[in-house]
């Protein structure tokens, strides 16, 4: 089977794929022969495969070197919370725009006072004319400067106890009543984003799953954004706004293999790259410095065969432990590569270790203990929901 349905993509990559194309006529490509999301039902834009064949089809992508799908929220966390609760008519108006890559979508869950505590929401929407007008404050709401729709919980029912009278609307964010405002990190990104929204209004066919059955649904959105991993086929920024769309993927594929050396060597460090700090620093021979990078070493490595273990076979929980995993990493390679640097890991800028490489990974090695949910939710996800522990 696997061999007929590779056999089948590859013949029409033969005949579908240019390096001329705009990144939007070839996921346009993708969507309408399926192959975008071929795990995805035929209504909804797919071919109806299952999920095993959907990786046989990223493989062959990815030996290719060619661009993906789209990536991104609208599809890791939009498009299954849509595939469990949309209507029919939603999926499929919605799904095949997602596949097309025509939608960056953004999360707007946490407020000032509601964030562990979520259910505390007070962002409220009222009904006007068959539509909904929205009044609140967002935040930590990651890449909404260059998303077209939000995925909003709002208070519809304020009477309700806590978890119930909240319902799911997807909010256009280009329009006047939504002010999104960048968030700077001590690391000098804007990954983050605080969102204002002030009389705001959401269509009425924009509600998805039952009114005031929101709680429910945004279950199946942090469920996906729990168990994603990410992608071994590199994509650009999906959406109107992301000024993807009508570049080449020729283009395209230079520029993403360009940020992902980048991401690699400061996101991603290794025990090879400290061993590499560690000899240009002259400071190889010390046994603590080599233990340690060796240790590193191990760590990354395991790290690498887990997340290939995902992609080829995911598991229960696989997420959450990949996630714990790349966490450690994370503050391993920090501290052993500041161990190396010594006095020089103060420095910052141009004249930082590696042209302020170092720094920045140094300065962004506790996002991955937070973003997408802090290790202590992945713990809680393990042991109560894997593990079948007793809730918190």
């Amino acid at each position: 089977m696997d061999a007929d349905v590779t056999a089948e993509f590859r013949a029409w990559l033969d005949a579908n794929w240019s390096a001329g194309l705009t990144v939007r006529e070839w996921w346009r490509r993708l969507a309408d022969s399926g192959w975008s999301f071929p795990q995805w039902p035929e209504e909804a834009g797919g071919r109806g495969e299952s999920p095993r064949m959907a990786r046989v089809a990223r493989t062959e992508l990815a030996n290719r070197k060619l661009i993906g799908p789209p990536d991104g929220i609208a599809v890791t966390m939009l498009a299954p919370t849509l595939l469990q609760h949309a209507s029919p008519a939603q999926q499929r108006e919605l799904l095949p725009q997602i596949a097309r890559g025509e939608i960056a979508a953004c999360q707007l869950f946490s407020e000032p006072g509601a964030g562990s505590d979520l259910a505390g929401l007070r962002t409220s929407a009222r009904p006007d004319g068959g539509d909904w007008v929205v009044n609140g404050q967002k935040v930590w709401s990651s890449l909404a400067h260059e998303a077209d729709w939000g995925m909003l919980l709002a208070r519809t029912d304020p009477e309700a106890p806590k978890h119930r009278g909240i319902s799911y609307l997807l909010v256009p964010l280009a329009q006047p009543g939504v002010e999104v405002r960048p968030l700077r990190q001590m690391n000098g990104l804007t990954e983050f984003n605080e969102v204002f929204l002030t009389e705001a209004r959401v269509p009425g066919d924009r509600l998805v799953g039952q009114l005031n059955d929101g709680w429910r649904v945004a279950q199946a959105t942090l469920a996906a954004e729990r168990s994603r991993v990410p992608s071994a086929v590199p994509a650009p920024p999906a959406g109107q706004r992301g000024g993807w769309l009508d570049r080449t993927v020729g283009e395209a594929a230079e520029a993403l293999r360009t940020a992902a050396s980048t991401a690699t060597r400061m996101y991603s460090r290794s025990g090879r790259a400290a061993r590499r700090l560690a000899l240009q620093y002259d400071v190889w021979s010390d046994d603590v410095v080599r233990d340690n990078v060796v240790q590193l070493h191990i760590l990354s490595e395991a790290s690498r065969a887990l997340m290939a273990r995902l992609r080829a076979s995911p598991f229960d929980g696989g997420a959450s432990v990949a996630k714990l995993a790349a966490a450690a990493l994370a503050r391993r390679a920090r501290d052993v590569d500041l161990d190396v640097l010594g006095p020089a890991g103060l420095l910052s800028g141009p004249d930082a270790a590696l042209g302020g490489e170092v720094e920045l990974m140094a300065l962004s090695a506790h996002l991955v203990s937070i973003g997408g949910g802090t290790d202590e939710i992945q713990k809680n996800v393990l042991a109560e929901r894997v593990l079948g522990l007793p809730r918190e």
